[in-house]
Formats: structure tokens, C-alpha cells, sequence
């Protein structure tokens, strides 16, 4: 019922009455709240690629949460910290991705 209201009045919104009251930021001039250097999204980016992607292993999920800690006063690598930490957590295969070092749990084939 909510979702259904929700897109009945998204639906009746007109383009006069969107109002953009957030101004667009430049990352440049955004700097981390703890004031340390902000590592560049392309190298957070690529680091997350290599250690979180589909094939993955803790040994170099480990070496990124090690080299993204130091940067989580910025937001884009605190969020790649999480995604890090989460996925050292969980040492089984389940879903889209495989630890290569996993062992299946029982009654799942690996």
C-alpha cells in the first residue's frame, strides 16, 4: 500500500513544483572530517575491484581494510572500509561472489 501511494504521488509531481534545494558540491573542496588526506575514489574504486570483487580471498580483503583504515574520515573510503570488513567476515561462498579460500558449508556444493 505504501509503495503504491508513493508512486501514485511521484507520479502526480510536475516539473514546477521540483525544487533542487541541494547545491552540487566539488569534491576538491570537500575535504574529510578528520582533516587526514582523502585517498582519490579512482584508487578506492580499484582497490575494492581487486579485493571485493566476485573472486575474492582474506588475505587481500585483509591487506584493504588495512590500507582503507587509515582514510575513514572520508566518506568514499569509510563506505569501502565497511564493504571490506564485511566481506572479511564472511569466509563462505553465498550469493554472486566466491571466496577462494572458502570452504562450503555442508549440503552446498562449492
Amino acid at each position: 500500500m505504501t509503495g503504491r501511494a508513493a508512486a501514485q504521488d511521484a507520479c502526480n509531481l510536475s516539473a514546477d513544483r521540483w525544487t533542487d534545494s541541494i547545491p552540487p558540491v566539488d569534491r576538491a573542496t570537500v575535504l574529510p572530517r578528520d582533516g587526514s588526506a582523502a585517498m582519490p575514489v579512482q584508487d578506492v574504486r580499484a582497490l575494492l575491484g581487486s579485493a571485493c570483487g566476485v573472486l575474492r580471498d582474506g588475505e587481500t580483503l585483509e591487506r584493504a581494510v588495512e590500507t582503507l583504515a587509515p582514510h575513514t574520515g572520508d566518506d568514499v573510503a569509510y563506505v569501502a572500509w565497511l564493504i571490506a570488513r564485511s566481506a572479511l567476515t564472511h569466509p563462505v561462498s553465498i550469493g554472486a561472489h566466491r571466496r577462494t579460500d572458502s570452504v562450503a558449508p555442508q549440503g552446498v556444493s562449492a
